[in-house]
């Protein structure tokens, strides 16, 4: 395990299946949601997947194919669940249509009765092999599943029941899923998604996971909230809970956010070294001579610092260089071992009492801040991108906007959690009136408004009252997703925030997401790449795209124009069914009959129907 700033990981890399596999089921949660970065989710599962049917996958200069993006959407989004903070999900630049297949992931929790936000960034995969065989793997971070471009922590643990490692046990990961999850709001899980959480979290119960190697012990720190914020304290979890006259020799913390709940660590250890953030610290104040406060070096360049290690990590460049610091990591050197945590909580009275929390606390030998911060054995430590700071006077106005922006949070996070409901109603034009109603009460804060809208309609924004409607919408732009923007002044500055909450949709028409695959499948040109990404043929699909169906047939070395399926799709929907993908040809069933559903079977290749027939005929005979 190393902390140092040149090695680098990918929640991408962190994700791939073990050789052989495939994603079974994923649980995420989250504190903040970007949809277009859970979009991409899918679709990094997909590539993975369909590595090996292409030597050069695509051009990445051209983007990501929006084809290639629907079918791995499609095919994912039962298989991932997102567990998020409610009011926690980012409004995205433009509507997207393709999130009406993720609608079902996004699940908003609210921390009950403490006050707290539900802060925890977990990842717990199950992945399956041809053989039905499974093996889990959970990655515990600091990072939200955002684009930010922050300094974050990524915990890679694998299933093991080698007696030699320290072991993680999952069942009490299992609880904490469970327990989170019955924090749902309204609409909450659906009886599928319950169902296959709950099996998840049974085939979870009866694993571990091993600990870095390194470590002499190793605890889930599990954090539901408390009632009374001094139940427990950061140096409980950070230490696991050792008595006060259990002095330590020296610490390190990493947070960005910071409160006077670190006083509590601070006196018990005879020296601490404190890396946050500017702002954080100048509220903080001085904490005299025994605490040496620093902050990222805005003028580090990490590609630098890779270069001098010899090696790049293959991350972000220039247009996407980390920027701020959004790592949680503590250290406590006692005696002659080292506790260390890393997770999700700061340095906050939230963080270690009223919030959701979760993370891994570690134990190993003595030296370990040493080498974190002074690098050992060739690599760079945290010093290389740290500098001193001595703390200012705090920005008052910036502190009343940042209180202000919290409670506009709590304000969005009681709509969500009121139970936020959209009935669907189809008038005589074909289109439909969408009436949203809360379930309950909810106080708008003095001086604020707020505005209510349609995901999917940015110009038909509503005054947030009781009862609210929408007329002559289009069933593919119905959506549960609602944004709501609310805005107040403070000290003459204006301060605005805005969320997507998820309400619970009723009488939609049966054929909503066949005809927005209508609507994204707009040419038979679409349909023919989307079929062979449904076969998992990375390199037809890439022909198609960039030479047309002429190009895809000189390549396999067929002659003609136009859209005929017998051209350009035999060979490899007979690849498919001879190596035994038996959910290819079920995959391209469900799309016939969804576009026959829409009446848009003039999409489709010429005879693909037939040809399908005739391949199913050719391996059940063989």
């Amino acid at each position: 395990m190393s902390l140092g700033p040149e090695d680098r990981k990918l929640l991408t890399d962190a994700l791939e299946p073990p050789p052989g596999m495939e994603l079974d089921r994923a649980v995420t949660t989250t504190y903040s949601l970007d949809l277009v970065a859970l979009l991409l989710v899918p679709l990094t599962f997909a590539a993975i997947d369909q590595r090996e049917s292409a030597e050069e996958p695509g051009d990445p200069d051209q983007g990501v194919d929006p084809v290639a993006l629907l079918e791995s959407v499609r095919r994912y989004a039962d298989r991932l669940t997102v567990l998020v903070q409610a009011g926690g999900i980012a409004v995205p630049a433009k509507y997207r249509p393709m999130l009406t297949y993720l609608e079902g992931s996004l699940v908003q929790v609210a921390v009950p009765e403490t006050g707290g936000v539900f802060h925890p960034k977990v990842w717990v995969l199950r992945f399956r092999d041809a053989e039905e065989n499974c093996v889990h793997r959970v990655l515990v971070l600091s990072r939200n599943l955002t684009f930010d471009n922050s300094w974050d922590t990524i915990l890679v643990l694998d299933e093991s029941d080698d007696p030699r490692e320290n072991l993680l046990p999952g069942g009490e990961l299992a609880d904490y899923l469970a327990t989170t999850a019955s924090w749902a709001v309204a609409p909450g899980l659906s009886a599928e998604r319950t169902a296959e959480l709950t099996d998840l979290n049974a085939s979870l119960s009866g694993v571990s996971f091993a600990a870095p190697a390194g470590f002499k012990d190793a605890a889930w720190v599990a954090r539901t909230g408390e009632r009374t914020v001094h139940s427990r304290s950061l140096w409980d979890d950070v230490t696991g809970g050792v008595h006060a006259q259990d002095r330590a020799t020296r610490a390190l913390v990493i947070s960005p956010f910071l409160d006077t709940s670190l006083a509590d660590l601070v006196a018990r250890c005879g020296e601490v070294r404190l890396l946050s953030r500017a702002e954080s610290l100048d509220v903080l104040g001085d904490q005299g001579d025994r605490v040496e406060t620093f902050v990222l070096d805005s003028s580090a360049d990490l590609d630098a610092i890779e270069d001098e290690a010899g090696e790049h990590s293959g991350g972000p460049t220039a247009a996407g260089r980390l920027a701020g610091l959004h790592a949680k990591i503590y250290l406590v050197e006692r005696g002659h071992s080292t506790t260390l945590y890393v997770g999700s909580a700061n340095a906050t009275r939230g963080g270690f009492g009223r919030n959701a929390e979760f993370g891994v606390r570690l134990t190993g030998r003595k030296g370990l801040i040493d080498e974190i911060w002074s690098g050992a054995h060739g690599n760079l430590g945290l010093s290389a991108v740290c500098q001193p700071y001595d703390s200012k006077p705090p920005d008052e106005a910036a502190i009343a906007r940042q209180r202000a922006e919290r409670d506009l949070e709590r304000f969005h996070a009681a709509l969500a959690g009121a139970g936020l409901r959209l009935d669907c109603t189809e008038d005589a034009e074909s289109t439909y009136t969408l009436d949203a109603s809360l379930g309950g009460p909810v106080d708008e804060p003095e001086g604020v408004t707020t505005t209510v809208r349609l995901l999917s309609l940015p110009a038909q924004e509503r005054t947030l009252s009781e009862e609210l409607t929408w007329t002559r919408v289009d069933a593919s732009r119905i959506t549960p997703l609602l944004c709501v923007s609310s805005r107040t002044t403070v000290r003459g500055v204006v301060v605005e925030r805005s969320a997507v909450l998820v309400a619970g949709l009723h009488s939609a028409p049966e054929d909503r997401s066949a005809r927005v695959l209508a609507e994204l499948l707009k040419t038979p040109e679409d349909v023919l790449r989307y079929l062979a990404f449904l076969l998992g043929d990375v390199t037809l699909s890439q022909a198609l795209r960039f030479g047309g169906t002429t190009g895809a047939a000189a390549f396999f070395g067929a002659g003609g124009t136009g859209h005929s399926a017998d051209v350009v799709l035999f060979e490899p929907l007979m690849r498919a069914a001879v190596h035994g993908d038996a959910d290819a040809l079920g995959r391209i069933d469900r799309l016939v009959g969804e576009l026959r559903t829409v009446e848009a079977l003039h999409l489709l290749p010429g005879g693909l129907e037939e040809l399908v027939t005739v391949v199913r005929e050719a391996v059940t005979s063989s």
